[in-house]
């Protein structure tokens, strides 16, 4: 129950006392005020009465069977009146709260997701929400994690090979890596590629850092396949590019490649033996996700899903 404490006498008011107060002061009648609040009439009377006798003096005095209030009531009604405001301003911004009509959400993500495909999310977000503020930043995925981890952000998007005792790391989906080819290339005749068919072929490979170089080194170093491995790049966009210029190959995590194949820039193939990636998102461990966090990551859960599951669907073939 909500208690008002008046620090110089320490009185213990509730806010039931001074809402059957408020409601009688504007009826004049205790039967109305009564029914007004959705109490009985002793209720009222009693809750009158109780409040009279904390404060130490009358509110009401009885003249012809009805009612009337003393000056000091006018002059505690004034008061109440303003805290009522307060009150009703704190229930209005409580309702915005809970219909997405006031917040903010702060969103880390790594170039991945953050270049294309995050924005497009944000941007019918935004839409369908005009009073959220939001902020997009584009980081790599360690940054992303230690963003996170110091509570900067509701929200980070980042590659699985980052860890932190501080951030609750949840699998947004897994989808495998594809082959992205120039336009016009050899291998684009293909339905699906296979580590041979990479022999000799110029290769642009993602940083020794990244986990994704890894296990495509693993897989090539396995199926004794040497490529032309003259180029690195840290992000998977600026492989993309460099391919889109017409003379190197990568296999990379599908989302940013079907970005630049939707542009028309590359073809992208399947790529066998399949090497899962795992798009993650990153939430404060020491937080509470807000509701507006909650329905934005709900709607980029459904709208990855939909990318993915656009994939082609080619099944492998010798």
């Amino acid at each position: 129950m909500l208690i008002y404490y008046n620090n110089l006498m320490n009185l213990k008011i509730t806010y039931r006392q001074l809402e059957m107060f408020a409601a009688l002061m504007q009826s004049g009648k205790v039967t109305d005020a009564a029914h007004q609040i959705g109490i009985t009439q002793p209720s009222a009377s009693r809750l009158i009465t109780d409040l009279e006798y904390i404060i130490g003096f009358d509110l009401f005095v009885r003249k012809k069977r009805r009612l009337h209030p003393t000056a000091e009531a006018y002059t505690l009604y004034d008061e109440v009146k303003r805290s009522f405001i307060g009150l009703q301003k704190i229930a209005n911004a409580a309702i915005q709260i809970k219909q997405f009509k006031r917040g903010n959400l702060m969103i880390a993500g790594m170039p991945a997701l953050a270049l294309k495909f995050l924005p497009e999310v944000i941007e019918d977000f935004a839409i369908s929400n005009p009073e959220i503020t939001i902020l997009l930043q584009t980081r790599s995925s360690d940054i992303v994690n230690q963003q996170i981890a110091s509570g900067q952000f509701d929200l980070g998007f980042a590659a699985p090979d980052v860890n932190h005792p501080a951030v609750r790391k949840e699998l947004l989906i897994s989808a495998p890596l594809v082959a992205v080819l120039p336009l016009g290339h050899r291998l684009c005749n293909k339905d699906c590629l296979y580590p041979k068919d990479f022999e000799s072929e110029l290769f642009v490979s993602l940083g020794t850092n990244n986990n994704t170089r890894l296990e495509i080194d693993a897989i090539f170093i396995t199926a004794g396949v040497a490529r032309k491995t003259q180029l690195e790049t840290q992000l998977s966009a600026s492989a993309c590019e460099i391919v889109s210029k017409g003379n190197f190959c990568t296999i990379t995590e599908p989302i940013i490649a079907m970005d630049f194949a939707e542009k028309g820039k590359v073809v992208i193939k399947p790529f066998y033996p399949e090497q899962m990636f795992h798009y993650y998102v990153l939430i404060p461990t020491n937080s509470i996700s807000s509701l507006v966090s909650n329905k934005f990551l709900e709607m980029v859960s459904q709208r990855i899903e939909e990318k993915v599951d656009s994939l082609f669907t080619t099944e492998p073939t010798d």
